[in-house]
């Protein structure tokens, strides 16, 4: 059994621990991480309880959990102290960019023969 613990333990890796009123974004086995939702309970092990939109509670393990942080809503103040961050600059218009005109290419001198 040691020797089994062993070898899972060489390729896994230590995820940091959730707690309750947590965001989270759940990956419920289709490898995306669409579902939002926020942590109201914790399990024995590594298992979390977590309550989405929809008032759903779901059972997941860590590794099927993302840590989510809330983005502030549009109109409000951030708190004392924080850092202001600018908004972000509208991309180039690229429209009107011209390319840079290509080298003509040669074609090859090679016999071609038709398919038989």
């Amino acid at each position: 059994m040691a020797r089994q613990t062993m070898h899972y333990n060489l390729t896994t890796k230590a995820l940091p621990a959730l707690s309750v009123v947590d965001h989270v974004i759940q990956d419920t086995s289709t490898k995306r991480w669409i579902t939002p939702g926020v942590v109201v309970d914790t399990g024995d092990f590594r298992d979390y309880f977590i309550k989405t939109a929809a008032r759903r509670v779901f059972r997941q393990n860590r590794r099927f959990l993302l840590q989510r942080f809330a983005v502030m809503p549009k109109g409000s103040k951030p708190m004392v102290g924080m850092p202001q961050i600018a908004p972000p600059t509208p991309p180039t218009a690229r429209r009107n960019r011209r390319l840079p005109p290509q080298e003509a290419v040669e074609k090859s001198t090679r016999m071609r023969t038709s398919p038989q």
